[in-house]
């Protein structure tokens, strides 16, 4: 008698599971015609938002459909497995794992929707993407020579889209661009900035006032493009945690007097924008010196920048155990709408000043990524056509302390009565090397070159000079080996 509620109650159960099963299945196939279209589909597919008579690509996300595409005409002439589809349905993104064969005329296929955590990397990627191709065309408008280098984020987001198990974050991408530019960059800009400038100081005899026109808008190209360059290092180092904190005692106001006097070349020739630095309290810091300038540097020259004709006012106070920079202008102001897109990296606000002034829209990124590695922060208080004002808050003494190696050389110091200081240049760049010699072509300093590592170490170790200038990726040599050879 109680043999039948027990069957009932295993029926109950089975019928349960088997539905349990049923919605947990990520299994579904589709049929589609030679015009590209669903002709057939699962109830399972339904139910995930796949319509009969809609063209599959119609699905694909935004830049994949060619994948769609190529999936349909290899399927058709030959067997195809673990191809992936990135596709939007029911207004959310999945990834297809399909198999897909010829039949009749049209192709089936068989797939897997991949996990949810999979997808939302998936929708990561297109913003990513986005990102990219921003920097991209921000790029190519600054500086053409950068064209070789665009090729290569293009072939990045090639590689990026057609392998969405590699995802990286945008600025993991970004960092892993500059690390590939950058020494192919900064190289040939340092030739060209010494070999100008000593043509400008007439080293080499003078030069005509055409001559030095032309000069000087050369150097004044490549300082702007080195400072983009240093900037995008700067930025990868800061993402990467590269960038550390050389703490050093200086005082306030000699550290503002020195600032003053680096920015005022920045002021436009007209006079239009006056340039003033209050009287700096008596205090003194210990924390990074350069980086705390940087930022100051950033942040004056935005001001001058975007202050077409008025005033830019730096002044500085404490409070308990924290420094306060303020830097306030009357330039053109920030909207309310933009004022958090001026951090952003590679963005810049429209306005009629942007058109006629170089820029990359790294300097306030920059600045406030420094900030923060010093613990501090900058804070925006703007209104249009009223001016701006950004205040730099960070504490007087720095935590952290950088630990330096120091390399003590078994040799004697140099003395009043030293004939010649001796300085090894290594380097397999002639221009670099050039350019060491030209700037030391004096009495004191006698200059011996090499072109390669080997050589290199062969001359340290022979004529043990006082100073080894060397680069320090210098092939399979580095600095560890010229070390290491001096001390054996």
């Amino acid at each position: 008698m109680r043999a039948e509620p027990l069957q009932c109650d295993a029926m109950v159960i089975a019928a349960s599971a088997a539905a349990m099963l049923a919605a947990l299945s990520r299994e579904l196939w589709l049929v589609v015609g030679a015009t590209g279209s669903i002709t057939a589909c699962d109830p399972r597919a339904t139910a995930a938002g796949f319509e009969p008579g809609r063209a599959l690509r119609s699905y694909a996300l935004p830049g994949t459909d060619g994948k769609v595409i190529e999936l349909l005409v290899r399927a058709a002439r030959e067997r195809v497995a673990g191809w992936e589809l990135a596709l939007v349905v029911g207004d959310r993104p999945i990834t297809l794992v399909c198999a897909a064969a010829a039949a009749g005329g049209q192709v089936a296929i068989s797939a897997s929707i991949v996990h949810q955590d999979q997808a939302d990397a998936l929708e990561e990627m297109v913003d990513s993407l986005a990102e990219i191709v921003t920097l991209n065309r921000e790029l190519a408008k600054q500086k053409r020579r950068l064209q070789d280098s665009n090729e290569g984020i293009r072939a990045l987001h090639s590689e990026l889209e057609q392998q969405t198990d590699r995802l990286r974050a945008s600025a993991e991408v970004k960092g892993r661009l500059v690390a590939s530019v950058s020494h192919e960059l900064r190289t040939p800009l340092h030739s060209i900035l010494g070999l100008s400038r000593l043509l400008l100081d007439g080293s080499d005899g003078a030069l005509n006032g055409e001559q030095q026109k032309q000069l000087g808008f050369i150097c004044k190209s490549a300082i702007e493009l080195s400072q983009m360059v240093n900037d995008m290092l700067d930025l990868a180092r800061l993402d990467a945690g590269h960038a550390p904190i050389r703490r050093e005692a200086f005082a306030l106001g000699d550290f503002l007097s020195a600032m003053r006097g680096t920015m005022m070349p920045l002021l436009p020739e007209s006079g239009a924008v006056e340039l003033s630095f209050d009287v700096a309290p008596d205090v003194a810091l210990e924390t990074d010196q350069g980086k705390i300038g940087q930022i100051v540097r950033n942040l004056v020259s935005n001001a001058i920048k975007f202050t077409p004709a008025g005033t830019v006012q730096v002044s500085a106070t404490t409070t308990g155990t924290e420094l306060q920079i303020v830097v306030r202008d009357t330039g053109i102001g920030i909207a309310a709408s933009d004022q958090d897109d001026v951090f952003e990296e590679f963005i810049q606000i429209e306005n009629a000043l942007q058109r006629t002034m170089p820029g990359t829209g790294l300097g306030l990124p920059l600045a406030r990524k420094l900030a923060e590695a010093l613990g501090g922060r900058i804070e925006l208080v703007s209104e249009l056509g009223a001016g701006s004002t950004f205040t730099f808050t960070t504490p007087l003494v720095h935590r952290d302390l950088t630990r330096y190696v120091v390399v003590q050389r078994p040799r004697s110091a140099l003395g009043p009565s030293t004939a010649s200081v001796l300085v090894l240049v290594i380097d397999d760049d002639a221009a670099a090397r050039y350019l060491v010699t030209k700037h030391l072509r004096h009495p004191v300093y006698d200059v011996v070159e090499a072109a390669d590592g080997p050589t290199g170490v062969i001359l340290a170790v022979d004529l043990q000079p006082h100073v080894i200038l060397l680069d320090f990726l210098l092939g399979t040599t580095t600095a560890f080996d010229v070390l290491d050879a001096l001390h054996a």
